[in-house]
């Protein structure tokens, strides 16, 4: 996105949409900032980022040149370097793979993705099937919003009329949907990445159409309409969430607080603090306490060197762990039975998970249990 303000930027000194030169040391920081933002931003983001950059600097005239071209690729390289060092840090190791296998999630998802079936009609309508599915249930408004755009563009490619800062825009927006469609797993959260992109694009189109007579009155009750639709529906609808989703919250605080303060009852004052293995959703609560230490499971799904290979129980034993807060979700048959090890402490029912909740029509939560196990490594 910032990227796309700066070609913005510079299309804006040049009112006739050429494109001058931004000089060696701009080429360089562009590069640089592309490679690196996406795994800042949010590790979603690798795959669609790097055409709109390449796109953003053949506009700016960043590889129209070898001397721009060496820029940009060495600004690249920078950016990855620097990537490569902060990981090394972090995590005293680096591959290019990382935990990424077949049998762990993020190996599960790659493997899924709708690239890697791409001559597969089964494969690719099931995939886009279910993208369309959640844009039409979760954002059913830019359902609209994106024909829309490529009726406009078409239209505009067409007559040839002059819009080159939109036209920047919409091919951004394309070429974010294309890879969004191909190389993006299915959950529907992944639409917070295009929409606000689909939003600003939508607004620049319709700038293109301000001056003609009837664009003002159709765009004023598209307005009208959009407002009743938020009123009586959308805002009903958050309100009702909000509710669901403080309930769920008040239950697995209330659990987790309970779960603790029942394991504490044995705990030495001042003796060394133990360790919790949680799943995620207990880690927020957990974190609060300082009279304890927090692991998760992400050892499971992203496994460093350090515990690739070994099975659950062996990882937890090694690391110390003491305790278990379970929600008897378990995430592999293997962790299922290193968990099975422990000795139930403490168990309570109730609405802790949203994994099949609809936060906008369900009036009641799914009821889940939560357990505590005292975990000992001699079992």
């Amino acid at each position: 996105m910032g990227t796309i303000v700066a070609t913005l930027l510079h299309d804006s000194t040049n009112k006739r949409g050429g494109v001058k030169g931004m000089g060696s040391a701009t080429y360089l920081l562009i590069g640089a900032a592309g490679m690196f933002i996406p795994f800042t931003i949010s590790p979603h983001l690798e795959v669609l980022l790097p055409p709109i950059v390449l796109f953003s600097a053949w506009r700016i005239g960043a590889i129209r040149s070898v001397k721009g071209t060496a820029a940009f690729v060495s600004g690249g390289m920078i950016g990855s370097v620097v990537i490569i060092l902060l990981y090394a840090v972090g995590n005293h190791t680096f591959s290019l793979a990382s935990g990424i296998s077949s049998d762990n999630q993020f190996g599960s998802v790659l493997n899924n993705l709708p690239i890697r079936h791409l001559f597969s009609w089964s494969a690719q309508s099931h995939q886009l099937w279910a993208k369309g599915y959640y844009l039409w249930h979760e954002a059913t408004l830019f359902a609209f919003v994106l024909p829309l755009i490529l009726v406009s563009e078409s239209y505009l490619l067409i007559t040839k009329r002059t819009h080159h800062t939109t036209a920047f825009v919409t091919g951004c927006l394309l070429l974010a949907l294309l890879v969004a469609l191909f190389v993006q797993s299915t959950l529907p959260y992944y639409l917070i990445h295009i929409l606000p992109l689909a939003a600003l694009t939508f607004a620049l189109h319709l700038k293109e159409w301000s001056k003609l007579s009837w664009s003002a009155p159709s765009i004023a009750f598209a307005s009208l309409a959009l407002t009743v639709v938020i009123c009586f529906q959308s805002i009903p609808e958050l309100i009702h969430a909000g509710r669901i989703g403080n309930r769920m919250s008040e239950a697995n605080t209330a659990a987790i607080q309970a779960a603790v303060e029942q394991a504490s009852r044995g705990w030495e004052p001042g003796g060394k603090k133990p360790l919790v293995l949680a799943q995620g959703p207990a880690i927020h609560e957990l974190l609060r306490d300082t009279s304890l230490r927090v692991m998760n499971e992400s050892f499971l799904f992203f496994p460093l060197k350090q515990t690739n290979g070994y099975p659950p129980d062996t990882v937890m034993t090694r690391e110390g762990v003491d305790y278990i807060l379970d929600y008897h979700k378990p995430m592999t048959a293997e962790y299922a039975a290193a968990v099975q090890r422990g000795k139930p402490i403490f168990s309570r029912i109730g609405p802790f998970l949203d994994r099949k909740v609809d936060y906008f029509k369900d009036t009641t939560s799914e009821m889940d249990t939560l357990t505590m196990y005292q975990f000992d490594p001699s079992k």
